[in-house]
């Protein structure tokens, strides 16, 4: 048989009672979701689902709001209630945004302004969603964060819940069983199991586990293999905002595959629609991209987050050059006090002028050394500028959409570049591997180039035990 749902990660719902003049008349840029927007994004999400004649089922994997205020929390489960109402069905959890306590919580005053709110404790915020999770359970862990469903006929979903140490996440020994004793009733019941989570527990692409290694799971791949053999095989998460499909294989040849879902208001505005062949056990992916031409906000939605995403990061090598006054302005945002950068305006307008002429061209001829100097041919692209195209390259990493091709000038040049500087590494007392997770810096770069393994956005998945 085959059943169809949703996924949607990260809807960050920010209620507009958070604004006490007009949130229409605040700048959105300089902020890596679309908070203001986070209402409408979401009723169109529940819209675009209630109107697919096959499904009306939606996972969501936590944060759900973007403070955990009170007004947010309301606000979202009425659109839950309602959805449901209107023939949806919603499975839900929380996680750290949803109850946050070292994060500020706020909202905006009338001069545009933050100012710090009270947000609501875990424990007033868990009952909220019980009625898309735990009431709807077949079993249940501990307190109800981690629960198992039966969301259609020969298809389960698990929760999965985590602990936190120094050195990221982990499922504990206790809860590994009770994982176990969940996927194993599942199995005799002739059920495929599948699960959700908050933070991947594979990494979406290398850069994530080099820039927040704390915010991902001690040795996934080993922890996915762990899984696989259990009988869950497919996990869905969020959490980075991050679009990726990854996967691990276990001794015995069982697959896993993680597949992390972009922030529903992230750049890009993403969510997935799956269709689960419980007989050939398989699941295919398919990545939906928001829009919202309603909004008239005079460019795409993705567009939209896209500007916002990136905010004042494009203006900064320009200020640096041009305005060194309005690049210090913004220097606490990259650590560097301002005092310290107007001290230092000249080198700092010459490092602005280098950055805003350094072409493809120029890269080439450092590449060479990293190459055996070896000219490559660059002459479509000798005088094209690589800021904007490492602006694409930050994007892409969330998009997924890694796809320059390793014949195109710009990969080559930007292997060769890199191969320059692990050469500059390979000799400086530094142990790049236990910094990062990987032996070169060529690892973590060319994946974000050109993926070679599963496609991130679209791709069906093989559940089946592969060594058979």
């Amino acid at each position: 048989m085959k059943y169809s749902f949703y996924h949607i990660t990260d809807p960050h719902y920010f209620s507009k009672k958070n604004y006490d003049g007009d949130p229409w008349a605040l700048p959105q840029w300089n902020d890596q979701i679309a908070m203001r927007e986070s209402e409408e994004i979401l009723k169109k999400a529940l819209s675009m689902i209630l109107k697919d004649s096959e499904t009306h089922t939606v996972i969501f994997t936590g944060d759900m709001t973007h403070h955990g205020d009170k007004e947010s929390h309301e606000e979202l489960t009425a659109l839950l209630d309602s959805f449901e109402s209107d023939g949806g069905n919603v499975f839900a959890f929380t996680d750290s945004h949803d109850y946050p306590d070292e994060m500020p919580v706020f909202r905006f005053g009338k001069d545009g302004k933050p100012y710090e709110k009270e947000h609501m404790e875990k424990e007033e915020v868990l009952p909220l969603y019980k009625k898309y999770g735990v009431h709807k359970a077949l079993a249940v862990y501990g307190e109800g964060e981690s629960f198992v469903a039966e969301i259609f006929p020969e298809l389960r979903y698990i929760a999965l819940c985590y602990e936190k140490s120094k050195n990221g996440f982990y499922f504990s020994e206790d809860y590994k069983q009770w994982l176990k004793n969940q996927a194993l009733s599942a199995e005799k019941e002739g059920s495929v199991m599948i699960g959700g989570i908050h933070p991947p527990v594979i990494a979406p692409n290398p850069v994530y586990s080099v820039i927040s290694r704390e915010n991902v799971f001690e040795n996934g791949k080993k922890v996915g293999a762990e899984l696989a053999e259990m009988g869950i095989n497919l996990v869905f998460s969020g959490h980075c905002h991050m679009h990726g499909i990854q996967w691990s294989e276990s001794e015995n040849g069982k697959p896993f595959y993680d597949v992390s879902t972009a922030s529903l208001v992230g750049c890009p505005p993403k969510m997935r629609r799956i269709t689960v062949d419980t007989e050939l056990k398989t699941a295919e992916i398919t990545t939906i991209l928001m829009d919202l031409p309603e909004l008239n906000l005079g460019m795409s939605l993705e567009q939209y987050c896209r500007k916002g995403f990136l905010g004042s990061l494009e203006e900064i090598p320009y200020n640096m050059e041009h305005d060194v006054k309005a690049f210090a302005e913004t220097g606490g945002g990259i650590s560097l006090p301002k005092e310290k950068i107007m001290k230092h305006k000249r080198i700092v307008s010459r490092a602005g002028k280098f950055l805003n002429n350094f072409t493809f061209g120029k890269a080439e001829k450092i590449a060479r050394l990293g190459n055996g100097l070896k000219k490559i041919e660059c002459s479509s692209v000798k005088d094209k500028k690589v800021v904007p195209f490492v602006f694409d390259i930050i994007c892409n990493i969330y998009s997924g959409d890694s796809y320059i091709s390793p014949k195109s000038a710009e990969y080559q040049i930007t292997s060769g570049v890199v191969s320059v500087i692990d050469g500059v590494i390979k000799i400086l007392p530094v142990d790049f591997k236990k910094l990062t997770g990987f032996g070169t810096l060529k690892e973590i770069v060319e994946p974000l180039l050109f993926n070679k393994g599963i496609d991130h956005n679209n791709a069906v998945l093989n559940l089946k035990d592969l060594s058979v």
